[in-house]
């Protein structure tokens, strides 16, 4: 039988508007086989799953949730020509504001993770760092798939590594927001984002940086949160990520397209990360491929 779960609590000072009341009592929540979480420590909320999103409306959560979507099409918004998120994207929900669910994104599955205040507020975060990470600090994804499958294995706590590599990338945030943007640092994560699929040693971000490659090498996890190595590997498998999830193509021919070097260094590489091999994310739910 496949495991059940409880749906996120919801506040009752965040009641959206009229039909909020009969929401409540349609929402059912279901997840794909066993694949749930179970309950985490007070480092998270209560849980990071994998559902089938079965309701559409208005909604609005009692706590922040930061959502991968696993598998189909996923849009949220207040207008029809709302752009669908595909898969591998993550989507944050901020607490006790109203979203809009259409009912023709409703395929597919996503993992969510709900975020307590109190785990915000011992990091001294908010819900806008973690919007600022997710627009510049690469790895969202990667950061849901460990949790998750965490989540799967760890009955009461999390191992350590996945903790740090949570707040690795909730704090890169920081480093964004609190050090002022140079030149050199704008102009590199714009060339990051479009040849992250290639190598690209200190001598040729020094060159497109106009900087001295030791310069990038001191300065570079200051703006960036990770050495230049690290910041790479987390662009090029999160690139994958979305390229298992979203295509039919081989995880050689993948790997080939990430600036891997080959099957195995994909699969080295992911595991690593999100302790998933290149097989297990594809189950995670139904494709459309």
């Amino acid at each position: 039988m496949p495991a059940s779960i409880h749906p996120p609590r919801f506040d009752p000072a965040c009641e959206p508007g009229p039909d909020w009341a009969a929401l409540r009592s349609e929402r059912t929540d279901t997840v794909a086989g066993d694949d749930v979480g179970h309950p985490l420590d007070g480092l998270l909320s209560t849980r990071v799953w994998l559902e089938v999103p079965r309701y559409a409306g208005k909604i609005a959560l009692s706590t922040t949730r930061i959502t991968l979507v696993a598998s189909g099409r996923l849009r949220i918004g207040h207008r029809s020509d709302e752009p669908q998120a595909l898969p591998g994207q993550v989507i944050l929900f901020r607490r006790c504001e109203t979203y809009r669910v259409h009912g023709d994104s409703l395929s597919g599955h996503v993992i969510n993770l709900d975020v307590q205040p109190g785990y915000l507020r011992d990091l001294g975060l908010g819900e806008d760092d973690i919007a600022l990470a997710l627009a510049n600090s690469p790895g969202a994804n990667l950061v849901l798939l460990r949790l998750f499958r965490e989540s799967r294995t760890q009955t009461h706590h999390l191992p350590w590594d996945a903790r740090a590599m949570l707040a690795q990338w909730l704090a890169s945030s920081q480093r964004v927001a609190t050090h002022a943007p140079t030149h050199w640092a704008a102009r590199l994560r714009t060339y990051l984002a479009e040849h992250w699929n290639e190598r690209c040693p200190l001598t040729v971000l020094g060159e497109v940086a106009e900087c001295h490659p030791v310069t990038i090498a001191r300065y570079f996890p200051i703006h960036f949160g990770y050495t230049p190595l690290d910041y790479m590997r987390l662009l090029k498998a999160e690139q994958a990520v979305c390229q298992l999830l979203r295509t039919g193509h081989s995880v050689t021919d993948i790997a080939h397209r990430c600036g891997f070097s080959d099957h195995s260094h994909l699969t080295r590489t992911l595991r690593q990360l999100t302790g998933l091999t290149p097989v297990e994310l594809r189950r995670l739910g139904p494709t459309t491929r």
